[in-house]
């Protein structure tokens, strides 16, 4: 998968799965929360699914329509920006042909917030 640098995650939509030996809380800080990603790798976040979020398929993901379909969990693996918009890099446990590869980017104040 080549050289990471900051800012980067070797990542593949099949490693879906995960495990840890102990659950500890982060502050509710982009900087902690970047900082926990480069040193221990992807974060668990939750966040209110609506309808629209189904047909998610490319950019940063916005809420414009639908209800509100419940709670899901998802895996933080990497941060960025677009055109001024920061956002979380959000790998999805639903099937490769969702979203951008089985990824979303969530803006940043819709997670953790």
């Amino acid at each position: 998968m080549g050289k990471v640098s900051a800012g980067q995650l070797r990542w593949s939509p099949h490693q879906t799965r995960s495990s840890g030996k102990t659950a500890y809380g982060l502050p509710n800080s982009v900087k902690a929360i970047q900082k926990e990603i480069m040193k221990n790798g992807p974060v668990v976040a939750g966040f209110t699914v609506y309808e629209d979020f189904a047909y998610y398929y490319s950019g940063i993901y916005k809420h414009t329509w639908g209800a509100e379909s419940g709670g899901h969990a998802v895996k933080v693996i990497g941060w960025g920006s677009e055109k001024g918009t920061p956002y979380w890099l959000v790998a999805n446990s639903w099937h490769n042909d969702w979203g951008e590869k089985a990824t979303v980017r969530q803006p940043i104040m819709m997670l953790f917030s």
